[in-house]
């Protein structure tokens, strides 16, 4: 196995299995998948046990709900590769998204990718297209205004990859946040003296959800 996809997800049986059959799309195939249910209720660990979608191994954590950083620590930490890709369960990556990453990891130690949403995701709902913009706009100003390769101080925690070695020495995600805990971790990453490197090619699509309410 060359690398380890860490999903963490809360009630989102609604969504991760769009992801793991992307999964199993990915030209790449010798990848680990651990999917981290952080206090689902919803049904997803049903679900997930059901079969091995497809996936070369693939194996459910359960756990009481942490919040996404502990979630995502609790799969990286379960890892048994050197290389942590990290994704939430509403990302649909297209099928050179692990070669991407696994390509990128060869020259930088922290790589972050690009999200564009997915408009055909309930794509008539006025929250979804607000989503829609916004993600655009973040894209503009932040990603696509940024050059190539640049060395960046953010993570989308929701499109990143890491040695894991590097994910050890900064500790992880700080389990005591709820929010802006990809951020932390950036911060954390540039006072230890590491680059993280944007790579554009390391696109996924974003569904988008919710309502107003």
């Amino acid at each position: 196995m060359r690398a380890s996809v860490v999903i963490p997800s809360y009630n989102g049986a609604d969504k991760f299995p769009k992801l793991l059959e992307a999964l199993t799309k990915q030209s790449v195939r010798d990848f680990e998948t651990i999917l981290v249910l952080d206090g689902s209720e919803d049904g997803s660990a049903s679900l997930a046990n059901a079969n091995q979608w497809g996936l070369q191994r693939f194996w459910v954590i359960e756990q009481v709900n942490k919040g996404r950083s502990g979630a995502r620590n609790t799969g990286a930490n379960a890892a048994a590769t050197d290389l942590l890709i990290f994704v939430d369960d509403d990302i649909i990556p297209p099928p050179d998204f692990i070669a991407n990453h696994l390509a990128s990891l060869q020259a930088h130690k922290i790589v972050v990718g690009i999200l564009e949403p997915d408009n055909n995701f309930d794509a008539d709902k006025e929250f979804v297209a607000f989503c829609s913009h916004m993600n655009d706009k973040w894209n503009s100003e932040s990603f696509y205004n940024t050059d190539a390769g640049a060395d960046i101080t953010y993570i989308t925690a929701n499109n990143f990859s890491i040695q894991k070695t590097v994910f050890d020495h900064a500790g992880g995600f700080d389990e005591r946040l709820r929010d802006a805990e990809d951020f932390d971790l950036a911060l954390k990453l540039k006072a230890l003296g590491y680059e993280i490197f944007l790579d554009p090619t390391c696109v996924a699509k974003h569904m988008l959800h919710g309502t107003f309410a």
